[in-house]
């Protein structure tokens, strides 16, 4: 299933002003992420939301993601490598795991609009999630358990969806505030 997000007027071009001063240029820093945040999230009415933080991501990513990579690959790579080694090689194709749905989701919401800046986030991604992996590597390395890394997953792949909800919804409420 690809969700497709709503049209919501987000500039293409940031950063225009790169030689603002700084707190003009961090202020339109977050107001494209925020616009950003919204895009992705703004059309999940209540029932997809639901679906997505309770079922979906729960289930189809996290527990998955971590009883496959913290729990399976670990163990495999640990019979043919040392420790460090192990982790190393597992949180690398847990960054490389996520190359496609990163390229599919810059695609389907037009959030970079040149190949170069689509290579340039997609490979940001990747070693985001890679360092992301060693985190919850070293968490259910410490805790002896996947129950650490899997709500530490959860709560990162959630707190999007629900902020970006909890924003939409705020918003609407001073948009109709200030037409009273």
């Amino acid at each position: 299933m690809t969700w497709i997000a709503p049209d919501v007027e987000r500039s293409e071009d940031y950063p225009a002003g790169r030689n603002e001063p700084e707190r003009e240029m961090l202020r339109d820093w977050l107001d494209w992420h925020r616009a950003t945040l919204l895009r992705k999230c703004a059309g999940l009415d209540r029932r997809q939301l639901a679906y997505q933080v309770l079922l979906r991501i729960p289930v189809g990513t996290v527990a998955w993601e971590e009883i496959a990579f913290r729990g399976v690959l670990h163990a495999a790579l640990r019979r043919v490598l040392a420790e460090p080694a192990a982790t190393a090689a597992g949180c690398a194709v847990f960054g490389l795991w996520h190359i496609r749905p990163t390229a599919e989701a810059l695609a389907v919401n037009r959030l970079a609009a040149s190949r170069g800046a689509r290579i340039t986030a997609v490979t940001a991604v990747a070693a985001g999630t890679a360092g992301a992996g060693a985190l919850l590597s070293l968490l259910r390395e410490r805790s002896g358990s996947l129950a650490a890394p899997v709500l530490l997953h959860l709560a990162a792949n959630c707190a999007g969806p629900l902020a970006s909800a909890l924003a939409h919804r705020l918003s609407g409420q001073a948009r109709r505030g200030r037409g009273r």
